[in-house]
């Protein structure tokens, strides 16, 4: 009877241990999953980014151009300056 008992404890233990395993495979994969949706997240940013035309002289001449209108100088030429 102790030899049976002793055979139970040890099948248990590693039925436990099956379980165990892919747990723990299961939440290796989950984060690299999580890794791998960040890097996308991130390079579709950054390719979001790239598109918006870097032209810091343009955006100023809007400003001044938004500045002239608002205090009532009129521009009605294409480019003012």
């Amino acid at each position: 009877m102790v030899v049976r008992g002793g055979i139970l404890t040890i099948l248990i233990g590693m039925l436990l241990w099956l379980v165990a395993v892919p747990a723990q495979a299961d939440e290796q994969a989950a984060a690299e999953l999580a890794d791998l949706d960040r890097q996308m997240s991130e390079q579709a940013t950054e390719q979001w980014l790239r598109k918006i035309p870097d032209d810091p002289g343009g955006l100023l001449r809007r400003k001044f151009l938004l500045q002239c209108r608002e205090r009532g100088g009129v521009t009605t030429e294409a480019d003012p300056w």
